[in-house]
């Protein structure tokens, strides 16, 4: 038997013909162009979340807004302790008082009774509507106060975190 011997390639190109090289590199080129097109803006992302400089010093400008804020709800909840603190000496005294001579006019009068009584006037409305607005107020102040409180309690944990731990 006779074995014919192998065709040699042609210098220059692959067996196939030439068309082959050219479709490889458009598929390959196109594939290419897609995953850029795709992934840029996934890396521009991921950069900008890298890039926390700006977004930290904002964050620590309102904290401090937060803390000057709750500085200031703490005084005024201590200054109205104190108010109410001299109020319920007020009242005491005037409770224990034997109509001394200040109580004999009708004002005085209707305040120890009020005292003595412990009872809010009858029939005043617009005190009662006072009164309500000045209890839900105070209310709003007591949330916001434990709001900025847990805030706060938040930020002290998250700087006692060991480093390399996330929140």
């Amino acid at each position: 038997m006779s074995q014919t011997p192998p065709i040699p390639p042609v210098p220059g190109g692959h067996v196939g013909g030439g068309d082959f090289d050219a479709v490889a590199l458009v598929a390959v080129l196109a594939l290419l162009a897609t995953v850029v097109v795709l992934v840029w803006p996934l890396v521009r992302a991921f950069a900008r979340r890298l890039d926390t400089g700006g977004h930290r010093t904002e964050l620590l400008a309102e904290l401090e807004g937060l803390r000057s804020r709750v500085d200031q709800l703490e005084a005024g909840q201590a200054q109205m302790a104190e108010l109410e603190e001299r109020l319920d000496f007020a009242e005491r005294l005037l409770a224990q008082a034997k109509v001394p001579d200040r109580l004999q006019r009708p004002i005085g009068a209707a305040i120890a009774e009020r005292i003595q009584r412990g009872a809010p006037p009858a029939g005043d409305p617009a005190l009662a509507a006072e009164v309500d607005q000045l209890r839900g107020r105070l209310a709003e102040v007591e949330e916001r106060l434990d709001f900025a409180e847990r805030l706060l309690a938040r930020a002290r944990e998250a700087d006692q975190l060991p480093e390399g731990a996330h929140r």
